[in-house]
């Protein structure tokens, strides 16, 4: 199943580009913070610029040829016979120029290469989204880790009293001053890494600071896929390249047509000879017989390739999509079932074991067993919550 049956024309193109199709969306989880990095990236900068220099470009030299004037002085021979002065001005047309073909198959040159602009923004873009995802994750990690590390300090401490008491062994002690240890050492990797995330987002907006986010807003997928697919084909980047490409080749067949008609030539002539003088309008014709052959034909077979191209990406866009799709509710549907657990089990479970470590059912060290086994789950929540919205950066990456 193909999501287009006809050819982007090159017109809608051009539309898409004025109506702001490639500017930040509201898909984002970051919206903000992806405007400013879009304003500030200095690859950004570069190739924007690259791309519009090369699109100028493509529309010079699109006039008619500069006019001709030819001057000739004639040696009469013998010497009775008079001197001649030969006088020549023209100016030559083409269709190809006339009927504007070259300047729409410049347009067209100019909208591939602005497309082609458009699959780096793309590539940026979504780079700083997942950086920005990392970035609120590692937050989130180290908020965990540091109810973790005053968990455990507020237990070593009350071991250190059951200790004075005899009530728990050194080994007991031992242990919890171990796992205190191993959750400072492992917070402080945390705000190393947290710190290298900030670093990536700050190079990606230019080696400029911006406000960075600590928390993740709410996120949804599209309550209609199919009508959300066909949207964000008409925004792919990538697809928007081969659509651009398309027109071009179809441009190319119709400036080919107009190169293979004849061209003309009208100007002014003289020849002035002594009491002899004449002069009136020129008129040439140039038949292209040879020049043109097999030209447009290559570009038709050009545009057919351009087409199936074009006709093969889309078929793949759409599985590509469905794959992203289904990954990213499966892993919305985890995190939302992990989310609903966790908190009932946080609620109960606090309750339980505070309960029965006060009863002395089970020792300081079974307590925070537990605990710890907990905190596994924590993260494991944190992690797939993260996973999830990465897939979902990947789903919506044509409209960041």
């Amino acid at each position: 199943m193909t999501m287009t049956k006809t050819p982007m024309a090159g017109m809608m193109l051009a539309a898409m580009f004025l109506s702001g199709a490639f500017t930040a969306a509201a898909q984002s989880l970051y919206p903000d913070q992806l405007r400013e990095i879009e304003s500030n990236n200095p690859l950004l900068h570069a190739r924007h610029a690259a791309s519009e220099a090369a699109a100028g470009d493509a529309l010079t030299g699109l006039g008619l040829p500069d006019p001709e004037v030819g001057v000739s002085y004639l040696f009469g021979a013998p010497r009775e016979v008079p001197n001649e002065t030969d006088l020549e001005i023209s100016q030559g047309f083409d269709f190809a120029t006339l009927s504007g073909a070259k300047k729409r198959a410049a347009e067209a040159e100019g909208r591939v290469t602005r497309a082609t602009y458009a699959v780096s923004r793309a590539e940026i873009l979504l780079q700083a989204e997942k950086a920005l995802i990392g970035y609120a994750f590692q937050q989130a990690l180290i908020r965990e880790m540091e109810t973790r590390k005053s968990r455990i300090a507020d237990m070593l401490k009350a071991a250190g009293d059951l200790l004075a008491s005899n009530t728990i062994s050194r080994l007991e002690y031992n242990k919890i001053e171990l796992e205190y240890f191993a959750a400072t050492n492992e917070l402080d990797m945390a705000r190393i890494d947290l710190e290298a995330a900030r670093r990536e987002v700050e190079a990606l907006n230019g080696g400029r600071g911006l406000v960075l986010p600590s928390e993740w807003p709410v996120a949804s997928l599209p309550a209609d896929f199919e009508a959300w697919l066909a949207e964000s084909s008409s925004r792919s980047a990538e697809l928007q390249v081969l659509r651009a490409q398309l027109d071009k080749s179809m441009q190319d067949v119709n400036l080919r047509k107009k190169e293979g008609l004849p061209g003309f030539s009208i100007g002014y002539a003289a020849q002035l000879v002594k009491d002899n003088n004449y002069h009136g309008p020129s008129l040439s014709v140039s038949v292209p017989l040879w020049a043109n052959r097999g030209r447009v034909n290559a570009a038709k077979a050009i545009q057919v390739a351009s087409e199936l191209e074009l006709q093969t990406a889309e078929d793949q866009y759409r599985l590509m999509k469905q794959t992203q799709y289904e990954r990213a509710r499966r892993l919305e549907k985890a995190y939302s079932d992990m989310q609903d657990l966790y908190a009932h089990i946080a609620a109960s479970n606090e309750v339980y074991l505070k309960k029965a470590l006060d009863s002395g059912k089970i020792t300081v060290l079974e307590y925070m067993t537990e605990k710890e086994d907990f905190y596994a789950h924590a993260i494991k929540f944190l992690e797939t919550r993260r996973d999830y919205l990465l897939a979902r950066a990947e789903l919506y990456a044509e409209t960041l």
